[in-house]
């Protein structure tokens, strides 16, 4: 079996952006969870992987193997809805400059396959 890792450089405001993603994706599945309409236990695993993976850090390298990659685009994509969500009931903050980092992060991810 053959394991990928990829690397990542992230600045302030996108690890920031990264972290509220991992944040309400973990607190939405949770959720789902209290509430007996799903049983999330493997994405919270691999969120929480990745929540304390980045630490305390602010910024820089982030290193994630192939099902590490698939839950952080998965959680950008889930937080991405979000942030249109909020946008289209008029909360601007950090919505606006969430979607828009996030769609950096995608691209920093796209060249790191």
């Amino acid at each position: 079996m053959t394991l990928y890792s990829f690397d990542v450089t992230l600045d302030g405001d996108q690890m920031a952006t990264v972290k509220r993603a991992l944040v309400h994706y973990l607190n939405v599945y949770q959720q789902k969870a209290k509430n007996g309409s799903g049983s999330p236990l493997i994405s919270d695993k691999m969120t929480i992987g990745l929540l304390a993976k980045l630490g305390n850090r602010t910024d820089g390298l982030i290193i994630v193997d192939d099902d590490g990659m698939m839950t952080l685009r998965e959680t950008l994509s889930h937080y991405a809805k979000a942030c249109e969500l909020q946008i289209s009931s008029h909360a601007t903050e950090p919505f606006i400059a969430d979607l828009s980092t996030i769609k950096v992060v995608f691209e920093l991810l796209n060249e790191a396959l």
